[in-house]
């Protein structure tokens, strides 16, 4: 850990002091107002750091048995984070109730098994509704010697399937001048979530080796639960001056969903 400010110190100064922060982290407990998340996330995002949010029980849910259950206003205000989100169209990483494991914490989590249906109930809600603009992070507490060994409280990846990518997604490809174009889509709402986390502009250029070297510009659709990405030089010249095999890149899309990649089962 290179440093840690504390509630009411200026980001700036911390920033002079120690250097340039990434993270901010804060405690959101369930149920607060939206207006609150804004300016923790634009404040954050106005330092250049991104927003780390601790979410934890609150007024509108109180354990995890209400939560796993989205009673008591738990979905509702998860329902309006999501939404804030998408309207912010800012990145930020959630922790689902950190140190679960830890003494202080069992007695809210109820048990691994309470604490993971209702961490996996928390990721569906929220990645249906903002999921490419979230990263996850599961914390555990190891710091005393007794505290229970967090394994059981993981909520785990699910089992995964190595098949061509167009088992769960559609594309459709074309050129514009010497750039390629191919937009990717989601055949079902489920899997949106996953097909946007996954299929980045790093992913793009190893499953399309030939696009490795070029600048490559990734869209996000999310109303057509879609991707879009734009390879420039791909075609050279452009068609007329193309002596590639496929100079329109009509067939790119199609090469594309023949590529295999790891699939969650439970998309297929």
């Amino acid at each position: 850990m290179l440093g840690a400010f504390a509630g009411g110190q200026s980001l700036a100064d911390f920033d002079q002091q120690i250097g340039p922060a990434i993270l901010t982290v804060s405690y959101v407990h369930w149920g607060t107002p939206v207006g609150h998340l804004t300016d923790l996330i634009t404040s954050a995002w106005r330092d250049h750091a991104e927003a780390v949010l601790e979410f934890e029980p609150g007024a509108d849910g109180r354990n995890a048995s209400e939560i796993a259950a989205g009673t008591g206003g738990s979905d509702a205000w998860l329902d309006q984070v999501g939404h804030l989100l998408v309207r912010l169209r800012r990145h930020v990483a959630v922790s689902f109730f950190p140190e679960m494991n830890g003494p202080w914490h069992q007695g809210w989590s109820e048990g691994p098994a309470s604490y993971v249906q209702a961490y996996r109930h928390v990721h569906a809600v929220l990645s249906g509704l903002a999921g490419w603009l979230i990263t996850w992070i599961w914390q555990s507490s190891a710091i005393h010697k007794d505290t229970p060994s967090p394994m059981p409280w993981w909520p785990g990846a699910g089992p995964v399937r190595r098949v061509p990518l167009g088992l769960v997604a559609g594309a459709r490809s074309g050129d514009k001048g010497g750039d390629a174009n191919v937009g990717v889509w989601a055949r079902d709402g489920s899997a949106w979530p996953w097909l946007v986390a996954t299929l980045t502009v790093d992913l793009l250029r190893e499953l399309l080796p030939e696009a490795a070297g070029l600048p490559v510009t990734r869209h996000l659709l999310p109303n057509l639960h879609a991707v879009n990405f734009v390879i420039e030089g791909l075609l050279g010249q452009g068609v007329a001056a193309a002596a590639r095999f496929d100079p329109q890149a009509k067939a790119l899309g199609e090469w594309l969903r023949a590529r295999h990649l790891d699939v969650p089962e439970e998309l297929l």
